[in-house]
């Protein structure tokens, strides 16, 4: 009886691990080290949740205002963090609204912005594992059968929430 259950357990773990994808890109930090950014794609009873990071995307944005900081901040962050968002938003099919614009805005302190990206992109394993975790037991209350979850390093009290 042990040994079934045994293979038994083994098999749903492999279903589980089999379940997961990942998709990587590479993107370079502001310290010029070599960092990979992955959405992560799961399915959990019925319903399938995609993960997708915009750590490059505020890395680039940081690093142009860092180089440039005479720039018209509010245009860069549009043109490398809002534009991509819709972008990428557009080509997952998610349905977002225009209340998302409360949370993008320009900072006045690109550095510390870039310090918490690079943190976040770091430790992305760790966080997509939490955010799994949440909306497997959040799945219940979750109504339909696809989500999507954009990451997206902010300044928190620069933001207009």
């Amino acid at each position: 009886m042990k040994t079934v259950f045994q293979t038994i357990f083994l098999l749903f773990i492999s279903l589980l691990l089999i379940s997961c994808t990942t998709k990587t890109l590479q993107v370079k930090s502001n310290k010029n080290s070599l960092t990979e950014q992955t959405s992560f794609d799961f399915s959990h009873d019925h319903q399938t949740f995609q993960i997708i990071p915009l750590y490059e995307e505020v890395l680039d944005y940081t690093n142009l205002v860092e180089k440039t900081p005479s720039m018209n901040n509010k245009k860069e962050y549009n043109k490398t963090v809002v534009i991509p968002f819709q972008n990428k938003a557009s080509k997952v099919k998610a349905n977002i609204k225009s209340s998302y614009f409360n949370f993008f805005a320009p900072t006045s302190d690109s550095k510390k912005l870039a310090d918490n990206t690079n943190k976040l992109l770091q430790n992305q394993k760790v966080i997509n594992s939490y955010i799994k975790e949440a909306l497997i037991k959040s799945a219940e209350q979750l109504p339909g059968t696809n989500k999507t979850i954009f990451i997206m390093p902010v300044n928190f009290r620069e933001c207009k929430v």
